[in-house]
């Protein structure tokens, strides 16, 4: 399904108004907990082992998520599919880049 600019607000808004207060949501406390992850591995001299360069590699990955792709879902979600019209490309490098950050973040799991 696709929906134009508003489209999906108006339509349905039983589904809109609750996805994006979660997106929103997610999109605040994730990039807030990251940031705060990030500061203890950066400040606290105990932290700073090998093991927390796993946890470093997670907050960064998961930064991009919560900085760049979430607000763009909620972006397209407002917007409909013309805005990523305008802009030739935005849709194709999000998605580049969100999946580059879910494998980065998997893959040390793996080893």
């Amino acid at each position: 399904i696709v929906f134009g600019r508003h489209q999906f607000l108006i339509e349905t808004p039983a589904i809109a108004v609750p996805g994006l207060v979660i997106l929103v949501l997610a999109s605040v406390v994730g990039t807030f907990g990251n940031l705060l992850i990030l500061f203890s591995l950066c400040t606290t001299k105990s932290l700073q082992t090998i093991e927390a360069i796993f946890i470093a590699n997670l907050a960064l990955s998961d930064m991009y998520v919560t900085v760049l792709a979430d607000p763009m879902s909620i972006v397209a979600k407002l917007e409909g599919e013309e805005f990523f019209d305008m802009v030739p490309g935005l849709c194709r490098a999000i998605a580049y880049g969100c999946t580059i950050s879910c494998v980065n973040s998997l893959v040390p799991l793996l080893v």
